[in-house]
């Protein structure tokens, strides 16, 4: 029983170095969120890649539905980019995202509109092919 214990353990021993292994193949060093463009990962998830401490790093998105056009579901810095132009039938679901989001016009923007500290909400524009809000930076731009 105990040989059995010993081999079971070396293999998961050589398993989680190979993954480690293959997983430290992966990183890339990084300035800009553009530097990790075409980064690819182990993750079995949709996600995105940004510039973190000098690594592409990779999460996983999360759908969302605003709800209230003055509460965004995602929280931490992200956006939900469900807009009105992308929403076939019911209500537009998006996914949760820190990169800019692209338009071709205004409805391709968000639904998800901060409010300013006078408790105002102002209108998206579509600018040079992404969507823009007065005061509102994407957290991986």
């Amino acid at each position: 029983m105990r040989a059995g214990q010993s081999r079971a353990r070396r293999v998961w021993a050589a398993v989680t170095a190979g993954l480690l292994l293959q997983g430290a193949a992966c990183s890339r060093r990084c300035e800009t969120h553009s530097d990790c463009q075409g980064f690819t990962t182990l993750e079995r998830c949709t996600g995105e890649v940004f510039c973190s401490e000098n690594i592409c790093q990779y999460r996983c998105v999360a759908a969302c539905v605003v709800a209230r056009s003055d509460l965004d579901p995602c929280g931490d810095g992200r956006i939900c980019n469900s807009s009105p132009g992308r929403a076939d039938a019911g209500p537009p679901i998006g996914i949760c995202t820190g990169h800019p989001i692209s338009c071709r016009q205004e409805a391709d923007c968000p639904i998800y509109r901060p409010v300013d500290s006078s408790g105002l909400q102002h209108e998206w524009t579509c600018v040079s092919g992404f969507c823009r809000y007065p005061g509102f930076h994407y957290r991986y731009e």
